[in-house]
């Protein structure tokens, strides 16, 4: 009779709260997609648009594009990556564990 969506939100909240508050690798922040994406087919909440992948891989490709100019001691054409993406609202976070971004608040 009642599928109980909102304790199902409920728990895709709570996992999405504490995934992000790991400091996940590449590989574990793609199976954390992956689950959410397995929850979708039930719950049908999750668009996903191909923009949004486009901006993701276009990301990724700077962020790789800094560390090989960082690792050629490259500085100022890091920072103007850097500073580029910081000016389309994306922050990059030097962590332990590599180059993590977000979208700036």
């Amino acid at each position: 009779d009642d599928l109980n969506i909102s304790v199902a939100l409920g728990a895709v909240f709570d996992f999405m709260r504490d995934i992000n508050k790991l400091e996940a690798s590449k590989q574990d922040a793609q199976a954390a997609r992956a689950a959410m994406m397995d929850f979708n087919k039930v719950l049908g909440v999750i668009e996903v648009e191909e923009e949004a992948k486009g901006l993701e891989d276009e990301i990724e490709r700077l962020i790789q594009e800094r560390r090989e100019a960082r690792k050629a001691k490259d500085f100022q054409k890091a920072d103007d990556i850097r500073d580029s993406l910081l000016g389309r609202g994306i922050v990059l976070e030097d962590t332990p564990h590599g180059v993590r971004w977000k979208k700036a608040t």
